[in-house]
């Protein structure tokens, strides 16, 4: 026990210094020596090219800053603040929504055949517990910061509490356009989700405020956010505001209408754009709101799909020079001991198959990525597709070298001396740098391992000792 109060007595200074936002809305807490905070929020945006749709929900957890209530639960009531840089239709919303809407996606990524574990690193998660509807205090167009510091205040003297507000924070909003303001009210207890409202308001661009997390602290937090769209997000505004595309995906009006029917009449195209988009850690990292732009002039998964099939077009082209150089009219080399070169031949087909065959899913998943689903991209992702690619490349060429091989060709000993090499050298390095650089995020499924590079790197050094033993043996007719 005096330990648990000599460590609480430690943190307490830190937790003093910790205020009351964390995530896109300002919290205002309205009971002294309590903190609310969020660490967590999920966000559905439908934007027609006119008119956004913001579906909001966070969760929000009580910390107290008084050693007796450090071990009882606690309740609060807060404020919610949001700007908006037009006057919204506010409503209520459902969990529903959401829970519909990931399900689509991942139902789309299974059904699209995402290998085993990008699938679920790249799975959307929302959850909700203790879901608490919070209470619409207002909607205001604020022309004067002093104005909405009376309105605040206000509010805060009802509860007969002192609290400091950031109006410096606020005003910046103001300057900015963002001059229509929501507040809401909701009781919570210990860690809640806030259910969802929705925002309708007229934007000529797709806005969801971040800078509103200064107005009383700063700490972690983890945004999940879904964007349907007309056409394609740019990624350039995403990487700017510390976000990153989780999942590209598209869904047809119809299918959207019956996840919510008010989100589809909003749009007059068939086809729509889902972009899952997210944002983890430090809320200092937030230091733009995010304001995006879309394009119908947006490819993505370019570099995958170069970095698989490069190295297997260079395969292809590389197998057609040794099959006519190998099988041209030259007389044969004459080998003491035939069989050794029956079984590298063999050996060097069965490799070939082993490569090519396994990791041909593999193959179509990099191309895939120029259509949706695209997963997000990365330096990982992108050393694997080459890795495969590479892998690919070495099986048309074993294949080949096996016929020039069996046709006695010297050219063909000496690339079944060469090729296991390769190998070898190919996936000992991937696996090197997997382990220190790139642990988790192989983007293949494990059968692929179990059935092409673990097998053939036995078949790799079969081939590597009867090459050389058959070379040993080379003998000019």
């Amino acid at each position: 026990i005096k330990v648990i109060v000599i460590l609480m007595l430690l943190m307490f200074p830190f937790t003093l210094q910790s205020n009351l936002v964390k995530c896109d809305k300002g919290i205002i807490s309205l009971q002294e020596n309590v903190n609310a905070y969020s660490d967590d929020q999920k966000l559905i945006i439908a934007w027609n090219g006119t008119h956004e749709a913001l579906i909001l929900s966070n969760d929000l957890t009580l910390t107290t800053l008084t050693m007796q209530d450090a071990f009882r639960e606690i309740s609060c009531k807060v404020l919610e603040v949001i700007p908006l840089p037009s006057k919204p239709i506010v409503t209520n919303s459902s969990s529903i929504v959401f829970n519909r809407l990931v399900n689509y996606i991942n139902n789309r990524i299974h059904r699209k055949s995402i290998p085993y574990t990008e699938f679920y690193s790249v799975r959307v998660n929302v959850e909700f517990q203790n879901i608490a509807a919070p209470k619409l205090l207002a909607i205001t167009k604020i022309e004067n910061i002093k104005d909405f510091e009376e309105l605040l205040r206000n509010y805060i003297a009802k509860e007969k509490i002192k609290q400091t507000i950031n109006m410096e924070l606020l005003q910046q909003y103001i300057d900015k356009g963002y001059k229509y303001f929501v507040i809401d009210s909701v009781f919570i207890q210990q860690r809640t989700t806030v259910a969802p409202l929705k925002y309708v308001f007229k934007t000529d661009k797709i806005v969801f405020p971040l800078k509103i997390t200064e107005l009383s602290g700063r700490g972690y937090v983890r945004i999940v956010a879904i964007i349907v769209s007309e056409n394609r997000v740019i990624e350039d505004d995403l990487r700017k505001a510390g976000f990153r595309i989780k999942v590209e995906d598209v869904i047809s009006k119809d299918y959207l209408g019956k996840i919510d029917a008010s989100l589809a009449t909003t749009f007059s195209k068939s086809k729509l754009w889902i972009t899952v988009i997210e944002f983890s850690g430090s809320t200092y990292d937030l230091m733009e709101d995010l304001e995006l732009q879309t394009s119908a002039n947006v490819v993505r998964g370019v570099d995958e799909a170069l970095a698989v099939t490069a190295p297997v077009i260079a395969g292809l082209i590389f197998s057609a020079i040794v099959l006519y150089t190998g099988l041209a009219r030259r007389r044969p080399i004459f080998y003491d001991k035939l069989g050794y070169v029956v079984i590298s031949s063999a050996l060097l087909l069965i490799l070939g198959i082993i490569l090519v065959i396994p990791l041909f899913n593999s193959l179509m998943f990099y191309l895939g990525n120029i259509e949706p689903p695209i997963i997000e991209p990365g330096i990982a992702k992108l050393y694997s597709a080459l890795h495969v690619g590479t892998n690919i490349a070495i099986g048309i060429v074993s294949i080949a070298t096996a016929v020039v091989l069996v046709k006695r060709r010297l050219l063909g000993n000496k690339l079944a001396l060469a090729l296991p090499i390769v190998f070898i050298a190919v996936n000992v390095t991937y696996v090197t740098l997997a382990s220190k650089i790139l642990w988790g995020t192989i983007t293949y499924p494990p059968y692929t391992i179990f059935l092409s590079i673990i097998p053939a790197s036995g078949i790799a050094l079969l081939t590597l000792i009867f090459a050389g033993l058959s070379w040993n043996h080379i003998r000019e007719s």
